[in-house]
């Protein structure tokens, strides 16, 4: 897998922009179709706005952001923030996981949270008129946020959807938080 962006930033409003847009132009370098790098866009901008939002209580920390690509593009949004609960699952996340070909959260309290991001390098066909995702990744149920499982040690589990929209649990543990 070759790495085309990492990206430490200041969790600081006026850095969101600057993050979106590294972001995009590694996905652009990967070779993604433009829709693909616009999803990229979108998607990292709310990860790292929902990081400068809710990770810090006190304003000082960073966004870190790694973008790799082999077949397939993966975009990774990390924090060291305080963690993320389930009730803190807003539109942001629905958006992403609407566009992103797969998703998975990890987080714990006071260790910080993980957004990875999986997109393909290839739009599967062109948006509808009506602004609807293809039928193929189109989120069909009543989406009421992530479901987290609390594991041992206060980690947090996540119920994570692929394109296909299975339910996979996604259990991390290590000594910093991130995988």
């Amino acid at each position: 897998m070759e790495r085309l962006l990492d990206l430490t930033e200041a969790a600081v409003p006026t850095k969101v922009r600057r993050i979106r847009h590294r972001a995009a132009d590694a996905a652009a370098e990967a070779g993604a179709s433009r829709r693909v790098v616009d999803e990229v866009t979108l998607c990292v901008g709310e990860a790292a706005a929902n990081a400068v939002r809710h990770a810090y209580e006190h304003g000082e920390g960073t966004v870190r952001v790694l973008v790799e690509a082999d077949d397939d593009l993966t975009v990774v949004v990390r924090d060291q923030g305080r963690g993320m609960s389930a009730a803190r699952s807003g539109l942001g996340l629905r958006i992403i996981h609407a566009l992103s070909q797969e998703v998975s959260i990890s987080t714990a309290p006071g260790r910080g949270t993980e957004l990875r991001m999986r997109f393909p390098l290839e739009a599967d066909e062109p948006r509808r008129g009506n602004g609807r995702a293809p039928a193929a990744r189109r989120v069909t149920h009543a989406y009421r946020g992530p479901a987290f499982t609390e594991g041992p040690g206060g980690v947090r589990s996540l119920l994570t959807r692929t394109a296909g929209r299975r339910l996979h649990r996604r259990s991390h543990e290590n000594t910093n938080g991130f995988v």
